[in-house]
């Protein structure tokens, strides 16, 4: 988000306040969450897990994701595409390491995934109706 604002203020000094504001209001902003949350920190961090159940984990990232909504809306963001999860447990290298079962996809990856988006969905709409987006 630093370098977010950071960017705004050279916009800023380059087009001038009216025409930024314009251009932030007209951009598309994609967010992806998720992917690399559960892949890289959840499931390959065993401290990780340790600390959050997935159900808790899903909810700290929901609160994340929920914070960086609100301040992109405060920053003047309008058009947002937030992208949730892929069926992770069949990603190539997921499915690779699942020797044991026949590198088949893991189902308990793309269970979480299937919740998490659901979750998402619902923050967004909970979102842009308190927007009036």
């Amino acid at each position: 988000m630093e370098y977010y604002k950071e960017h705004q203020e050279q916009l800023r000094s380059y087009l001038g306040n009216d025409e930024v504001e314009e251009v932030l209001s007209e951009a598309l902003y994609l967010i992806s969450i998720g992917t690399n949350d559960f892949l890289e920190n959840y499931y390959m961090i065993p401290t990780r897990r340790s600390e959050f159940t997935v159900e808790e984990y899903e909810n700290y990232l929901m609160r994340i994701a929920k914070d960086l909504i609100t301040e992109l809306y405060q920053l003047g963001a309008q058009k947002l595409s937030l992208g949730g999860l892929p069926p992770m447990g069949c990603l190539p290298f997921e499915r690779t390491t699942n020797l044991l079962s026949g590198s088949e996809c893991v189902e308990e990856y793309n269970n979480v995934a299937k919740k998490f988006n659901r979750k998402l969905a619902s923050l967004v709409g909970k979102k842009a109706k308190s927007s009036k987006v």
